[in-house]
């Protein structure tokens, strides 16, 4: 919802032709949600601060995802927040594309890029 009130902000000719798309994935399944102590791990390890915003991302990273569009989008709002980072989990044909904009527009702090792990018990 917000990276499209930002578009129609940008550019509000589009309004019929902009929706979201919700990923279908139930959130709400106890499997998908961190506790206190795996987040903060999280955060620790990728160095993203308490106060940071996190978003992630998980998936292949192929052009019909639209990772760029979504990135270029974030690089927009990092002009105005700072405290914004962005988890990629994934592989894919855009992996060298996105590391490409990291350094292009300097963004390594902000956008950290990860391969899949598998389940470590």
């Amino acid at each position: 919802e917000i990276v499209k009130k930002y578009l129609l902000k940008r550019d509000s000719r589009f309004k019929d032709q902009t929706s979201v798309i919700y990923n279908g994935v139930n959130i709400g399944k106890s499997v998908y949600i961190l506790s206190p102590i795996e987040l903060a791990e999280l955060r620790k390890v990728n160095n993203i601060a308490e106060d940071d915003f996190l978003v992630t991302i998980t998936g292949r990273l192929e052009k019909s995802k639209g990772c760029m569009f979504f990135l270029e989008s974030v690089k927009e709002l990092l002009k105005t927040n700072g405290k914004i980072k962005i988890l990629i989990i994934g592989d894919g044909s855009l992996k060298y594309n996105i590391e490409k904009f990291k350094a292009d527009n300097n963004l390594k702090s902000q956008i950290i890029l990860k391969k899949f792990e598998k389940e470590v018990e």
